[in-house]
């Protein structure tokens, strides 16, 4: 992501999303932030959001999210099934922990950015792993499959190059669905 330059910049992203958090919670997911001021700007800025239905409400997709979050983000315990209208970047990392992720397929022209770790854990992913490598800023994978996250790790932060060779190891393991972008 290109340096944010100016609080103007920076007040605007907290506008946005306190205005997406408004209509999370009157769609009645309960959405626990913690905030702090950014000290390079003395801007307010997420830390940390934290989504949860109330009375069974779930979150089936990334409709009206904003496209940059400033901060972690936390949406374990939903029906998220693909990363249509996902943020483009993550200040922070992202927790998809138990939901509904079968195919990781184009992830890296949805998201573009994550400055830290993505758990993807307890999803039933069976393919299209290798979006993740071209994924700016991503420290560590976390998933199910323990030998498609030791390859993936071992590669990340090494673009295109470590994107292919993390393919052909994929495929000599005999993992080949997952050895796709």
């Amino acid at each position: 992501m290109n340096a944010l330059t100016t609080t103007v910049e920076m007040n605007a992203l907290f506008d946005e999303q306190m205005a997406w958090t408004v209509k999370m919670q009157q769609a009645g997911v309960r959405i626990d932030i913690t905030t702090a001021n950014d000290l390079a700007f003395d801007t307010p800025t997420f830390l940390r959001a934290s989504l949860n239905g109330i009375n069974g409400a779930v979150i089936s997709s990334f409709d009206d999210f904003p496209k940059i979050i400033m901060g972690h983000l936390f949406i374990n315990n939903h029906h998220i099934s693909n990363f249509q209208q996902a943020p483009t970047v993550i200040i922070g990392g992202l927790s998809l922990h138990s939901n509904k992720l079968e195919s990781l397929k184009d992830i890296h022209k949805h998201i573009h950015e994550i400055n830290g770790h993505l758990n993807l854990a307890n999803n039933p992913i069976r393919s299209h792993v290798l979006g993740l490598l071209l994924i700016k800023g991503l420290t560590q994978v976390q998933l199910d499959n323990i030998h498609v996250r030791a390859i993936l790790n071992r590669h990340l932060g090494k673009g295109r190059a470590g994107m292919l060779m993390a393919q052909e190891e994929l495929i000599e393991a005999g993992l080949e669905e997952f050895a796709q972008l």
